[in-house]
């Protein structure tokens, strides 16, 4: 069996491209300021008012973890969620 990216593959096609996803994966999440894979976002109301906008991640060296950032309107919270949407999208 051949070793590709310092693993055994039984099948050597599927063993490259595998190893090519993951590496690209890798290189596109761990870019400056990336954040890693965009999981979901949560909007949440704050108890005296306002929200609360979580965004979740995956990143490949340093696992799950969340963004957080607190609005005053919902003005505010939708731009927010607007503005992880589309840095995810640019990726």
């Amino acid at each position: 069996m051949p070793i590709i990216g310092g693993k055994y593959y039984a099948n050597p096609s599927y063993g490259r491209a595998l190893e090519e996803a993951r590496e690209a994966g890798a290189q596109e999440s761990s870019a400056p300021g990336g954040h890693g894979q965009l999981r979901h976002v949560e909007v949440h109301p704050r108890a005296g008012g306002g929200f609360h906008v979580l965004s979740h991640y995956h990143h490949p060296e340093h696992g799950p973890h969340a963004v957080h950032s607190e609005h005053d309107d919902h003005a505010s919270a939708a731009h927010a969620v607007q503005r992880v949407l589309r840095a995810h999208d640019a990726r």
